[in-house]
């Protein structure tokens, strides 16, 4: 709510870390804040002093924290949520709902980070192998199961103002492999143990990356995988070579992904870069300000402190009854151009060819979903 809408400062004073509670808050957008139960939901109800068009009919939103996927997919199918964010978990449903399913970019930039001050990654030519030797639409496809866009452009995410496609290192196995051999390190014979590190929910990420650097490198590579309070309390030591992580701007805007810096200073001092940055932040015009940018992530693309590996997707079942969604909703605004139309019972598509059908599942928990919901006369 704070990246939305400016908060009084003497709200703030007064009521200190308690300013956002629902008997302190105050806003001026097109909702105001209802009741707040931090282990259940968020409940909004339509500001009737609000300035701005209101062209939708939405006169209350209720945003549910349910982690579970199987509670999430079953509330959606009994009518009590009208649109929910499909978590990793859920995917399969969009299998069977498809005519529900909708998707835009999240304005997530996954990455991976060097640490420059560190052999063997001091070596700019060493992190340009790795970067050459990562297969970034393959990853997409098999680590995520083609559930984001590999990062085929730069550091900006797509989605956001400044993004510019097909600029990052292309896949060229081969030339990585060269590099390594005129470095003097051939088939990564004399490199020392690579200490990397991510969040436990990258996992699955950091097991296809050995793909590619471990058995088509022959780097030898340790993982630790933690939650996020000791990854930054362990990367603050400065005594780890690799780093992945992502980065995500809140809101539409360029400059809320580039005021949290890409990659600490301990692991890449770039001056040139951060002066850049700041620089940007102070101007005004448009214009100039996307050309710091620009300047900023050609930098990046130069010296390869880090390199992206894909962008994050939303993911999300929307009801037939709810028109006019769009990304802005994601940031709350939106939802006051939202049309709820009255609802209409629903069968499933059941146009299929009749006959006898051998399926194989790989995905069990979707494919007896997907049989339940067809019925016995498939």
């Amino acid at each position: 709510l704070i990246q939305l809408a400016p908060v009084p400062a003497h709200i703030v004073k007064e009521h200190g870390l308690l300013w956002i509670e629902p008997e302190n808050i105050v806003t001026c957008g097109p909702y105001l804040l209802e009741s707040w139960d931090k282990e259940r939901a968020i409940v909004l109800k339509r500001n009737p002093d609000y300035y701005g068009n209101f062209v939708g009919n939405v006169a209350g939103v209720e945003i549910r924290f349910i982690e579970n996927a199987s509670e999430i997919i079953e509330s959606y199918e009994a009518d009590e949520l009208d649109v929910v964010d499909l978590p990793n978990e859920g995917h399969w449903a969009i299998q069977i709902y498809p005519a529900d399913y909708v998707s835009w970019p999240e304005f997530r930039t996954v990455k991976v980070n060097f640490n420059t001050l560190r052999f063997p990654f001091d070596n700019r030519r060493i992190r340009r192998a790795l970067g050459l030797a990562t297969n970034r639409r393959l990853l997409a496809e098999t680590a995520a199961n083609g559930l984001v866009t590999p990062a085929t452009g730069g550091y900006i995410p797509l989605g956001l103002p400044g993004h510019r496609p097909d600029i990052a290192l292309h896949y060229d196995l081969e030339g990585a492999r060269r590099i390594l051999t005129e470095e003097g390190y051939p088939g990564g014979k004399g490199l020392p143990l690579i200490k990397a590190m991510t969040h436990k929910t990258y996992e699955h990420l950091a097991r296809a990356l050995d793909r590619f650097w471990i058995e088509d490198l022959g780097l030898n590579i340790e993982w630790q995988f933690v939650e996020w309070e000791e990854y930054d309390r362990r990367m603050e030591s400065g005594q780890i070579d690799l780093l992945m992580d992502g980065i995500f701007a809140p809101t539409p805007n360029l400059d809320n992904l580039m005021e949290d810096m890409p990659i600490p200073e301990k692991y890449w001092p770039g001056k040139e870069f951060r002066n850049l940055v700041e620089k940007a932040r102070r101007i005004t015009d448009p214009a100039s300000r996307m050309s710091h940018y620009r300047q900023a992530e050609d930098i990046l693309l130069e010296e390869i402190p880090l390199f992206p590996l894909h962008y994050g997707q939303n993911h999300l079942l929307v009801k037939p009854w709810i028109k006019n969604y769009r990304p802005a909703v994601r940031f709350l605004d939106g939802w006051k151009d939202v049309i709820i139309e009255p609802r209409k019972e629903r069968e499933p598509d059941l146009n299929l060819p009749k006959g006898t059908v051998t399926f194989l599942f790989t995905d069990i928990q979707g494919s007896t979903r997907l049989l339940q919901t067809l019925g016995d006369k498939y």
